[in-house]
C-alpha cells in the first residue's frame, strides 16, 4: 500500500471504505484509532512498514521506558498491548480487511517487549535486539501462525507480541552466555 504522496495517502487512509456514520463521515474516535494504529500514517506511506515503524516509533518507545522499574515497564507494555487490540480492531474494520499491512501498532509495541529489562547502552545490543525482533516477526515461528487466526485486533497483536517475547528471551540468552555485552555508555560495547 506504498504511496509517494503522503497527504493523499493519509487522507485516503482515514476516508477509506468502512464504517461511516449516518452523516457519511468517520467519527473522531475512529480517525484517531486509524492514525495511531498506522504509526501516525507511517504504515501507509513507506515500504516495509513494520520494520520502519519498529525503528521510527518502537525504538524511541523502548528507550523511553527502559529506565523505569520492571513493574511500571511491564504494566506500560501490557497497556500498550491492550490499547493496540482496540486500535487494530477499529483500523481493521475501517479497511474491511483481516490484517492490513498499514497497521503497525503491533510492531511498535513488540520492540519495548524485546528490550524488557535490557539496558540499551550499546549499539550492538540495540541492533541485535532489533534484528531478533524483526526475525521473529517476519518468520513467525510456532505458534505465531495460529495466533494470527484469533479474531479482530487480537489476531493482529498476538503474533507480534509473541515475536517480542521470543526476541526478548533470545536477547537475554545472548547476554547471559556472554555473546553480547551490555557495557556502558563510555565503553565500546562493540
Amino acid at each position: 500500500m506504498y504511496s509517494a504522496s503522503v497527504p493523499d495517502s493519509i487522507t485516503a487512509m482515514i476516508d477509506s471504505p468502512g464504517q461511516i456514520d449516518s452523516a457519511g463521515t468517520r467519527s473522531t474516535f475512529e480517525r484517531l484509532c486509524v492514525c495511531l494504529a498506522t504509526g501516525l500514517g507511517l504504515g501507509v506511506v513507506v515500504p516495509a512498514p513494520g520494520t520502519a515503524a519498529a525503528v521510527v516509533w518502537g525504538m524511541p518507545l523502548a528507550w523511553g521506558i527502559s529506565g523505569w522499574t520492571p513493574g511500571i515497564q511491564g504494566a506500560t507494555i501490557l497497556g500498550l498491548v491492550a490499547g493496540g487490540v482496540l486500535l487494530s480492531d477499529r483500523a481493521r474494520r475501517a479497511w474491511q480487511q483481516k490484517d492490513p499491512s498499514a497497521i503497525v501498532w503491533d510492531e511498535i509495541v513488540s520492540v519495548p517487549m524485546t528490550f524488557y529489562l535490557v539496558p540499551l547502552l550499546t549499539p550492538t545490543v540495540v541492533l541485535s535486539g532489533l534484528a531478533l525482533n524483526r526475525l521473529f516477526d517476519i518468520t513467525k515461528p510456532l505458534p505465531a501462525q495460529y495466533l494470527e487466526q484469533l479474531p479482530g485486533g487480537w489476531g493482529i497483536m498476538a503474533d507480534d507480541c509473541l515475536a517480542g517475547v521470543y526476541s526478548c528471551l533470545a536477547l537475554h540468552a545472548l547476554l547471559q552466555v556472554g555473546w553480547l555485552q551490555v557495557g556502558s555508555l563510555s565503553g565500546t560495547g562493540l
